[in-house]
């Protein structure tokens, strides 16, 4: 009896309750294991307990930014592919942690957010979206 691989898991983060719902519904649908949190705090919580394929998350936002989560990230779990959703580069101008993420710049299409993702994980290294 041939064995299914596990289906990837993902943590996004977002402060957008809107944003996180479409974001849940798209990546469910293209078939992976989703969890969400509200903030970077949220996100963190749940990394302890869960291991994540992939971190998908808004860079702006309240008292944590996503460039704080991808710092924890690449600290705590660097196995793990951090994805980060922006509309403002100057907001990751100053993260070092940036190039060892994938950068997807806003607006995007659900399709094209996924393809970036599954392209992460299967190269298994990180680049910005324009580069892909």
């Amino acid at each position: 009896m041939r064995q299914c691989a596990p289906m990837p898991t993902i943590l996004i983060v977002d402060d957008a309750p809107a944003i996180l719902e479409l974001l849940r519904a798209v990546f469910r649908g293209a078939g992976y294991e989703v969890l969400t949190a509200h903030d970077a705090e949220s996100a963190i919580r749940l990394a302890c307990e869960s291991h994540f394929d992939v971190v998908l998350s808004d860079v702006n936002m309240p008292r944590m930014t996503g460039c704080d989560l991808a710092r924890w990230v690449a600290e705590h779990s660097p196995a793990t592919r951090m994805a980060l959703m922006s509309g403002c580069e100057a907001a990751c101008a100053e993260c070092p942690y940036v190039p060892r993420c994938t950068l997807i710049r806003k607006p995007f299409r659900f399709q094209e957010l996924v393809e970036v993702v599954e392209r992460s994980l299967q190269r298994g290294t990180s680049k910005s979206a324009t580069d892909q």
